[in-house]
C-alpha cells in the first residue's frame, strides 16, 4: 500500500470516528451514534472520503493556505455530521437557549450532509487543480 492511499484511509477513518465520538457525547449512546452511522452512511462515506482526499493533496501542496482550506473543511464536515444528534447539545446546556439552534440542526440536516459534500468536493477539486499546476 502506498503512502498515499495509506494518509487517505487514516484520515478518513480519523474523520469517521471523530463523528462517531461527538455524537456519541452529545447522545450519550454508542448505539445511536452507530444507528446515525449506518442510517446516512452515504452521506458519512463521501463528506469522510472527500476528506482523506483532501488530506493527501495537502500533504502534497503544503502551504498555509491550503492547510486553512483542510482545516475549514474538515470542521465543516464534523459540524454537519454532527448535526444529525444537535437537539442533544441543549441536555448539556439547559440553561443556555441552544435547543432552538439544535432543532434548525436536525431539521435541515440533509441540507447540511449536502452543503458538506459540495464544499469538500469542491475543496478536493481546488487542491487538485493546484496539485496538477505545481
Amino acid at each position: 500500500m502506498t503512502k498515499r492511499v495509506a494518509l487517505f484511509l487514516i484520515s478518513t477513518l480519523i474523520l469517521l470516528a471523530v463523528n462517531v465520538l461527538v455524537i456519541t457525547l452529545f447522545s450519550r449512546s454508542f448505539n445511536y451514534a452507530l444507528d446515525q452511522v449506518s442510517k446516512y452512511k452515504v452521506y458519512f462515506f463521501l463528506i469522510a472520503t472527500g476528506f482523506g482526499a483532501q488530506v493527501v493533496l495537502w500533504k502534497e501542496l503544503r502551504t498555509f493556505k491550503h492547510n486553512l482550506l483542510v482545516g475549514g473543511t474538515g470542521s465543516i464536515n464534523v459540524v454537519s455530521m454532527a448535526a444529525c444528534c444537535a437537539h442533544h447539545v441543549a441536555d448539556f446546556f439547559p440553561l443556555l437557549a441552544v435547543s432552538g439552534i439544535a432543532s434548525v440542526l436536525v431539521s435541515y440536516q440533509t441540507q447540511f450532509y449536502v452543503l458538506a459534500i459540495v464544499v469538500n468536493w469542491l475543496s478536493v477539486a481546488y487542491l487538485y487543480k493546484k496539485y496538477v499546476r505545481r
